[in-house]
């Protein structure tokens, strides 16, 4: 309880990499604690520990299919480049939690990085359905007009 209550303190004081020592040691007795799964992942993000992170979530195999670890590794895969696993990431977010805007303007980033353009538009055009994302679905489908990009 007090070293959980220290990680956390640490993490709010911005000693991120510290905080995710404590976190890392106390999944140890508590190997299923979704809390701490989460802020040992956000602890190595805001150390800029981003393969770490991903490790975090890639070796939790009952935990990693949660929504909120769903969008942190599409995020961090995004961060590290690696596209690919990031649009699945994504994927598998929305079949788990329906459909999301924002979520969808990621895939579409991601497939635009891949190149798969007609992807893209796909995407796009789900996205438009969402007032907060309609603006930059609607930028970035004309950006590929007048691109003429195809796949």
């Amino acid at each position: 309880m007090k070293k959980k209550l220290l990680a956390d303190l640490l993490l709010q004081a911005k000693v991120p990499l510290r905080a995710a020592e404590l976190y890392r040691q106390l999944l140890t007795l508590q190997p299923q604690n979704m809390e701490l799964l989460q802020q040992l992942v956000i602890a190595y993000r805001l150390g800029g520990q981003l393969p770490q992170a991903l490790g975090v979530i890639n070796k939790a195999p009952t935990l990693r299919n949660t929504a909120d670890l769903l969008r942190q590794k599409g995020e961090i895969c995004f961060e590290l480049q690696s596209y690919q696993e990031s649009l699945d990431a994504f994927s598998a977010l929305i079949e788990l939690k329906g459909d999301s805007g924002p979520v969808y303007l990621f895939q579409a980033y991601c497939a635009l990085k891949l190149k798969k353009n007609s992807l893209a538009r796909k995407i796009l055009k789900r996205a438009m359905a969402y007032k907060s994302e309609k603006k930059k679905a609607v930028q970035l489908l004309a950006w590929l007009d007048r691109s003429g990009s195809t796949e």
